[in-house]
């Protein structure tokens, strides 16, 4: 039952945070045209990306630096080094976004809107890993729930003043995040704040050799896995053409928003544990974990057919045809239920700092969702591409389990010889 309130406390923020989110993609997925909603989506997906990165370079590496044994200080000054230089590669990112916008046809006031908020989500996710990894998660919920709240006030006075768009959207995630950064503190903020670039950009160096490089191939490989899809339908066929994949993802966006939030709430409960030097109790961890998210899929896509069932027009647009809806909220449930699946080996690997072995399943499934998707948007319809992506999570998923099972193993048989 404990271990319940501690999924629901952990959930609540990404929750709210995420459900004011899908409150917005839908307002905009039934006023815009389908080319606009692909850009939002496909710049959405972009951001979403960004943040992986930022976890890969600093949030993962800074959970580990701060939960696990130090050795003679080394893992203090790498801590300040990943808060010093993520300050640094924040402001970098600006120009990169708005390029990213210009390319996909944003105008001038949307790309700098959209770039501002994707920078700013980048500090708020490493704000919520140095909360997490503090042992203060109150912070990271705090945070949620503060953005949450700002953005719902913002989505409620574009509705009002009949001034939604892409651009007003990105204005109130823009000002939402800066306000979310608020039940943050000096705690994290003083230690970002502090810049002294040359210093930390050595000390980071030894943190990016043994960390930050393995978790980058593997977040980097995982997106080719998760999103290669959005990439490639953009590309090839244009915005238009994804849209109605973007679109039928939003019904298995609930999964995902709670799988996210337990990631992370696991990830540090499984780091504090082997931290401690005590790997028996994740198996029991592991096992708790993927019975509670494959449970919230399964219900997620029971009332994900219930609406297609009874009522698709209260979410999409009569230009949105029922096959269309039907083949891609299945395949997405099937994609959906593979990740859950395989995301306690995932959030053990990430625990353990052992982010090689990590991103080398990544590679290998990477490799396959490429091919498949690419091959499927050439000679087929866009829409079938969510089969490559299936493709991918399968062989991501034999991957994982093997490392996982192998590396539990060998630990296991090390804390018996000691």
């Amino acid at each position: 039952m404990r271990r319940l309130f501690n999924y629901a406390l952990a959930a609540l923020g990404p929750i709210s945070t995420s459900g004011t989110q899908f409150l917005l993609s839908l307002l905009l997925l039934r006023t815009l045209a389908p080319a606009a909603f692909g850009n939002f989506s496909f710049l959405f997906v972009a951001s979403a990306l960004s943040v992986g990165i930022w976890s890969a370079l600093f949030s993962a590496p800074l959970l580990v630096l701060l939960t696990h044994p130090d050795d003679a200080g080394k893992n203090t000054r790498g801590a300040a080094a990943v808060l010093g230089v993520s300050i640094l590669c924040a402001f970098a990112s600006i120009p990169l976004f708005v390029g990213i916008a210009f390319a996909v046809g944003s105008g001038a006031i949307d790309a700098f809107c959209y770039a501002g908020f994707a920078a700013l989500s980048l500090m708020r996710a490493l704000g919520r890993a140095h909360a997490y990894a503090r042992g203060t998660p109150y912070r990271t919920v705090a945070s949620d729930v503060t953005y949450a709240a700002a953005l719902l006030a913002a989505i409620g006075l574009i509705f009002r003043s009949d001034a939604l768009s892409v651009g007003s959207a990105y204005l109130a995630m823009l000002a939402a995040t800066l306000i979310g950064l608020a039940p943050f503190g000096g705690a994290f903020l003083r230690p970002v704040l502090r810049i002294d670039g040359l210093a930390d950009l050595r000390a980071y160096r030894v943190v990016w050799d043994q960390h930050s490089r393995w978790a980058l191939a593997g977040v980097v490989s995982t997106e080719a896995t998760v999103n290669c899809h959005a990439y490639l339908v953009t590309a090839i066929a244009g915005p238009a053409a994804y849209a109605p994949i973007a679109a039928t993802q939003l019904l298995a966006r609930p999964v995902t928003i709670a799988l996210n939030a337990l990631m992370e709430y696991e990830r540090s409960q499984m780091a504090r544990t082997i931290g401690a030097g005590n790997v028996a109790p994740v198996r029991s961890q592991m096992r708790q974990f993927r019975l509670v998210v494959l449970a919230l899929c399964i219900a997620t896509f029971a009332v994900a057919m219930a609406l297609l069932a009874f009522a698709p027009r209260l979410i999409f647009p009569s230009h949105y045809q029922m096959t269309t809806l039907l083949i891609g909220t299945v395949s997405w449930f099937a994609v959906m239920t593979v990740r859950v699946i395989r995301a306690p080996e995932s959030a053990l690997l990430q625990a353990a700092g052992q982010f090689r072995p990590l991103a080398m399943a990544s590679v290998w499934s990477c490799f396959v969702s490429i091919a498949t998707v690419l091959a499927i948007v050439l000679l087929s319809a866009p829409m079938w591409s969510i089969a490559g992506v299936l493709t991918g999570e399968l062989v991501f998923l034999y991957w994982l389990w093997r490392t996982a099972r192998e590396w539990m193993d060998a630990t296991s048989g090390r804390a018996r010889v000691g």
